[in-house]
């Protein structure tokens, strides 16, 4: 029997169709309750129900001896499969993977995966970084992160010292790499898995990067930017998709607001992850916080001491303080000025 996933990738990249009229019709076949080995046993009889032109119905009939006779297929997860990540389903056909090739431990994708956006992270970032991963490598989810972006560099050095596991999004087909000896390991002992919507055979191409990146943000349950003090924001679209928290080391570095929430210590990140600070993005960026809709502003988390309780431990201001402040709205009536002066 012809395993499922061999048949799909033979479906989609090697049968003769061009991948997207392959995946049209995985979708349509999909609807009406066909399975792709139920369509190619009547592929012939059946071509117009189908949905097939009699030349398509010719190319899959004489394509499937092929496949009989491949070597092993590689392993991969179709759309149907369980542990296909959730996320990817929102995709629209044109960019969703009909199948994530993958090279490790499967059981890793049970977990939430909070994925750390690919961005150049300054030295004075870098340190922030490593905190806030080496608290989420101990936490029961798994990092995600982007092959040859400095997050991935970071996560694969704090991971070597603590526990916890990485998803790594491969740019290219898996066949096409030559990982190191530490993701090897990572790899042989279940603590990473690489994933990759190119089969095998492709190489890295920069024209398909960023439809890689868009795999890879949606196929995450959350994501972190970390990147220094100039980020460029993703699509409006994605940011909205998910929990999305922006890491920075300090306020003034922020750049214009953006519809999500932002952290300036790794503790922050657990309590967003958990839900007990940060308010989750709504579409259009707005925010559901403790106070209901507020506009789409960057919201940094606070001190569970600060807020407004804080105001009752402020010292109280001069009457010369009081008088200025007036000033600056206009004329002071004289009345007022004497109250003032005289109540203090």
């Amino acid at each position: 029997m012809i395993d499922d996933s061999a048949l799909w990738t033979w479906f989609v990249f090697d049968s003769g169709l061009p991948t997207q009229r392959a995946k049209a019709l995985l979708e349509a076949w999909q609807t009406a309750g066909i399975s792709l080995t139920g369509a190619l046993e009547q592929v012939q009889a059946q071509a117009a129900l189908l949905g097939l032109t009699p030349g398509e119905a010719g190319l899959l009939a004489s394509g499937r001896a092929a496949l009989r006779a491949a070597p092993d297929p590689p392993q991969a997860l179709t759309w149907l499969d369980a542990l296909y990540p959730r996320g990817l389903r929102a995709l629209p056909l044109r960019v969703r993977p009909a199948l994530v090739f993958y090279q490790g431990d499967t059981s890793l994708l049970a977990h939430p995966i909070v994925y750390l956006a690919p961005g150049s992270v300054s030295a004075g970032q870098e340190e922030l970084v490593r905190e806030t991963l080496s608290l989420l490598l101990g936490e029961d989810i798994v990092v995600g992160v982007f092959e040859g972006t400095p997050q991935a560099a970071l996560a694969m050095d704090e991971a070597t010292a603590a526990e916890g596991e990485l998803l790594i999004f491969a740019r290219s087909g898996l066949g096409r790499r030559e990982p190191g000896e530490s993701e090897s390991q990572f790899v042989a002992h279940g603590r990473a898995l690489l994933v990759s919507p190119l089969p095998p055979s492709v190489p890295f191409q920069p024209g398909l990067e960023s439809v890689l990146h868009q795999v890879a943000w949606y196929a995450s349950e959350r994501v972190i930017l970390t990147a220094d003090s100039s980020p460029s924001y993703p699509p409006s679209g994605w940011l909205t998709s998910k929990p999305v928290l922006e890491l920075r080391s300090a306020v003034e570095h922020q750049p214009q607001p953006a519809p999500c929430a932002t952290a300036r210590e790794p503790s922050d990140v657990l309590d967003w992850m958990e839900g007990r600070t940060a308010p989750e993005p709504l579409p259009g960026g707005v925010f559901d916080g403790p106070q209901g809709p507020t506009s789409g502003t960057s919201t940094t988390i606070a001190d569970d001491d600060g807020g407004l309780d804080a105001l009752d431990h402020l010292p109280p201001l001069s009457p010369e303080e009081i008088l200025k402040t007036l000033g600056k709205s206009g004329a002071i009536p004289e009345v007022l000025r004497r109250r003032i002066l005289k109540g203090h």
